[in-house]
């Protein structure tokens, strides 16, 4: 196994990243059935609770978007440190792989 410290650096990022992604689809799911399932209780704590979800929800789109935005940049650093990852273990093989597909994109467009 290569020791080099980049190799350590793409799978931190790696790793990270799809923590990052499942974090914000977590997020997602728990706010939206709080939604659901919001009521004003006779408790002050209870209306506490609720006053701020509410207050979220006030700006649903702005949740949604965030979210949707997070996992986005969270998706495309998974896959840029994955693929930085394939070509320091297998430059070789990737090298010919990326050469073939450019030749084969500017020969369709």
């Amino acid at each position: 196994m290569d020791s080099d410290p980049a190799v350590t650096l793409y799978v931190t990022g790696i790793v990270l990243s799809f923590i990052f992604s499942a974090v914000f689809s977590i997020v997602k799911i728990i706010f939206f059935s709080i939604d659901n399932s919001v009521s004003h209780g006779d408790d002050d704590n209870d209306r506490l609770h609720a006053l701020q979800v509410e207050t979220v929800f006030k700006h649903k789109q702005l949740l949604s978007s965030t979210v949707s935005l997070g996992k986005t940049f969270s998706n495309s650093a998974f896959s840029i440190f994955l693929f930085l990852l394939l070509i320091k273990l297998f430059p070789s093989v990737l090298l010919v792989n990326i050469i073939w597909i450019t030749a084969l994109t500017s020969v369709i467009i």
